[in-house]
């Protein structure tokens, strides 16, 4: 069979990430294009054309036999980037958020559906082994009821000139950056998330959005969960997760993962490898593309994503508890 044909928008750290990846020959695809404006972000190594814009993309897909795009730009350009590339035909894995408001993510959807073209959230962590165990662990009653979820993304970082720290680009600061991961993650250990609360600490770096804050959130399962996330601290903690149940608790770190069943940790996984999950989330999206699979990534899964760091930033502002607004995609 032959490789999935795709191009990849935006040259950052994700992007090259993909085209390391890629250009490996671990994954079903190949890229054949990339889309930049900046022509001094651009590698000089490329072997591969380099479009100024999504639409000079289009304009050439038929020559390229280009069959989708990998959007790994700021969120400000998922939307555009993605509703063109699907209207021309192109599948489209989009890095998280999918959207920074829930009328741009139904315009994705909708265009999607029009083009019958699949569009999906970029999620890496749902394709991290020990978090794909450890849904299993749960689903198979395991750690019996679970009570309590602890995420932790923590690091200390200058986001002085990055585009994640500008409003206009970014959509927010670390709750939406980094908090969408962890909503994501939150969601598909224990299920949808119906309340939260989130509150800013003090501004550490002088930027304009939140560095670092604290989101407390209650599941339908009855489960309640803390997410502590920072650009300016970071906890020197191994783990990133834990999650305990009636039965057992999980950890999971950098370094491995373990279970205690109440005599003691045991590890049954070897930590977060960021490669081998960008590996299988590329080629989930190609087998989705090329055999019409269903994703492990769903666009309610995307939407719910939305609506939780949504619902974050209400609870920010209102300083009360907020409701997650469920929607259909």
């Amino acid at each position: 069979m032959e490789k999935l044909r795709v191009a990849v928008a935006g040259v950052g750290t994700i992007a090259r990430a993909y085209l390391d990846v890629i250009a490996s020959g671990e994954t079903d695809l190949e890229v054949v294009a990339v889309v930049e404006c900046d022509n001094a972000r651009i590698p000089a190594d490329l072997p591969v054309p380099v479009f100024r814009d999504v639409h000079s993309l289009v304009d050439a897909r038929v020559e390229l036999e280009v069959q989708g795009l990998l959007v790994c730009t700021p969120p400000i350009g998922h939307v555009p980037i993605s509703t063109a590339a699907l209207d021309a035909g192109l599948s489209v894995l989009c890095e998280k958020p999918l959207a920074l408001n829930r009328p741009g993510l139904h315009m994705m959807f909708d265009t999607a559906r029009k083009a019958d073209r699949l569009v999906m959230m970029a999620a890496t962590y749902r394709y991290a082994e020990d978090i794909q165990r450890t849904k299993e662990l749960i689903d198979a009653g395991d750690l019996g009821d679970v009570v309590l979820f602890r995420n932790a993304f923590t690091a200390s970082v200058d986001m002085r000139d990055r585009w994640n720290s500008r409003p206009e680009t970014s959509g927010g600061g670390v709750v939406i950056d980094l908090g969408t991961h962890s909503v994501d993650i939150a969601r598909y250990l224990l299920g949808p998330i119906r309340h939260i609360a989130a509150t800013e600490t003090r501004r550490i770096q002088p930027i304009a959005v939140e560095d670092t804050a604290q989101l407390l959130f209650r599941t339908d399962s009855g489960a309640t969960g803390t997410i502590d996330l920072s650009w300016s601290l970071g906890n020197g903690s191994q783990w990133y997760v834990t999650v305990d149940g009636t039965k057992a608790s999980v950890r999971l770190g950098w370094d491995s993962a373990e279970i205690n069943r109440g005599l003691g940790w045991e590890r049954f996984g070897d930590g977060f490898n960021k490669r081998e999950a960008y590996v299988r989330q590329l080629n989930d999206f190609a087998d989705a593309v090329r055999y019409d699979k269903t994703p492990i990534i769903s666009n309610l899964d995307a939407m719910a994503s939305v609506a939780v760091i949504d619902a974050a930033y209400r609870s920010m502002q209102t300083g009360c508890w907020a409701r997650v607004v469920d929607e259909q995609p």
